[in-house]
């Protein structure tokens, strides 16, 4: 396939499809992200924890064919994959940006989270607290685990805040919670 990108043409091939010049439109972003997805980042997943050599640039590549194809789940899936690995590089301009850009195609409780974290990092405490309250709303009660720690982002920016009051209570609600690894989590992370 040949895809038109911003900085212009890039050619880019997929294993098995015979490469082409085509019209640059958004279902052939969306089928491109589609092949992608299914030959490397599933692919890749089938594999043991060792042999997963699925590269941040494929990564990359993946999440950028699938925001311009408007396939929200993959964007998603991938962004998540790449923002946790940079929050534990210190990446938090780029987490920003991916994670800014993420949430035009979908809200999403686990990127407003990430870009929560990144937020709070680079000093855009507000922003941070927005954020993290909005994940907190539309985070699924099933996921006991991450809800622990959106609510502890929030008691800690609360806390530095000055608002112990209104942060107490959330500390206090992460030991309901009945997902032990997230309480864990949430609680070692602050």
């Amino acid at each position: 396939f040949f895809f038109q990108a911003e900085d212009g043409i890039r050619d880019y091939k997929v294993t098995g499809v015979q490469t082409c010049a085509l019209p640059i439109s958004e279902p052939l972003y969306r089928l491109a992200a589609r092949s992608l997805y299914q030959g490397w980042w599933l692919q890749s997943r089938t594999l043991t924890e060792e042999k997963q050599t699925l590269t941040e640039e494929k990564q990359k590549e993946i999440y950028r064919l699938a925001y311009l194809g408007q396939e929200a789940a993959i964007a998603v899936e991938i962004a998540i994959s790449l923002t946790d690995k940079w929050l534990q590089r210190s990446r938090y301009l780029e987490i920003k940006e991916i994670c800014e850009k993420t949430l035009t195609l979908s809200k999403d409780y686990r990127i407003l989270y990430n870009l929560a974290l990144a937020e709070q990092y680079i000093g855009e405490s507000d922003a941070s607290q927005e954020h993290i309250q909005q994940a907190l709303e539309i985070c699924p009660p099933h996921d006991e685990g991450k809800k622990a720690l959106i609510i502890a982002l929030l008691a800690q920016l609360l806390s530095l805040k000055g608002q112990k009051a209104h942060a107490t209570p959330l500390y206090e609600q992460i030991q309901t919670l009945g997902d032990v690894q997230g309480k864990a989590e949430a609680l070692g992370s602050l």
